[in-house]
């Protein structure tokens, strides 16, 4: 037998409530909030769809589209890029705490599953040494987790976050005044090799990092500050190709103190070089976005498992 239909005034009723919760309202979607942090702190559509895997056009069409849902212009070109209008700067404060509450919801309803994908970027040695069994064990626990590590990076890097990066692991100077989470503080020594003494030749081989690289600059400064005759024998981005140089009596090099390999040793002032001065491995993340579940997670494993390292190779935040 059929249902009876709902009377007027039930049906009245139903189309108050729906209006009374917004539900025929427009909606501000959170893909759409997503794709419109990203291009902010990315800086073009370009970058954006990069960091997406999308296509220049697609982001553009889905900023479009959510600026018809907000009824008014959130970005505008400019001749050095693109400005974010007073609408959008005011939308952007919200797009965060939407998130943020949205990150919340699924984390209280879904507490045990974590998937999606974690972009590193980190130094050569702990991407050698710490992140390969801090990755396995947090795999093994969430196998719906893709992790991607890229080497060799500098704090540089940090602008690449939120875009291309999600978590940045590298190097400042001790005194740098840093953001993120201080992992480890450490002294940067001049190293050669145990069977070698290229320490001795004049002008003095070097072995250097890349352009940009902390301990470069350190190293080429307190150089020129002695006017010690050198030349740069070995140039590479490439840490183990740094240490295999000088553990071949190639040049003598820089690296941190706890780095120090077999077949190197550090100089030390009794050799002519003085310790080059303390560093601080340094945990980045996005400034002003939400960090999603999953990337929390291993953030939050990263710092835990630093913490719980010797006490003297750490700093508090």
């Amino acid at each position: 037998m059929a249902s009876a239909a709902p009377s007027a005034s039930a049906d009245q009723r139903l189309r108050a409530r729906a209006q009374a919760l917004g539900l025929r309202d427009p909606v501000l979607e959170l893909e759409l909030l997503k794709v419109f942090l990203c291009v902010l702190d990315s800086g073009s559509f370009t970058a954006a769809a990069r960091s997406l895997d999308r296509t220049q056009s697609a982001v553009s069409l889905q900023i479009k589209r959510l600026e018809t849902v907000a009824g008014v212009q959130l970005l505008h070109r400019t001749r050095s890029g693109l400005a974010v209008t007073d609408a959008g700067c005011t939308l952007q404060r919200y797009a965060h705490e939407l998130l943020r509450l949205h990150a919340e919801a699924m984390a209280a309803l879904q507490p045990d599953t974590l998937s999606g994908r974690i972009r590193i970027g980190a130094l050569d040695q702990f991407a050698t040494v710490v992140l390969p069994p801090l990755i396995a064990a947090f795999r093994a626990e969430h196998p719906g987790v893709r992790i991607e590590v890229e080497t060799g990076v500098t704090h540089l890097a940090r602008e690449r976050l939120g875009a291309d990066l999600d978590l940045l692991v590298s190097i400042y100077p001790h005194d740098a005044a840093v953001g993120g989470v201080v992992l480890q503080r450490d002294t940067v020594v001049w190293i050669t090799a145990t069977r070698h003494s290229p320490h001795r030749r004049v002008p003095l081989p070097v072995a250097l990092g890349i352009q940009g690289g902390v301990l470069r600059r350190m190293a080429t400064a307190r150089l020129q500050e002695s006017g010690r005759p050198w030349h740069p024998a070995y140039e590479t981005g490439n840490t183990a190709a740094l240490e295999a140089a000088v553990r071949q009596g190639l040049a003598i090099g820089v690296c941190r103190r706890r780095n120090i390999t077999a077949g190197l040793r550090e100089l030390r002032p009794r050799d002519g070089f003085a310790p080059l001065g303390d560093v601080l491995v340094v945990l980045d993340a996005p400034p002003r976005m939400p960090l999603p579940r999953h990337v929390a997670a291993f953030r939050a494993l990263l710092v835990q498992s630093a913490r719980s390292g010797p006490q003297d190779s750490l700093m508090a935040p």
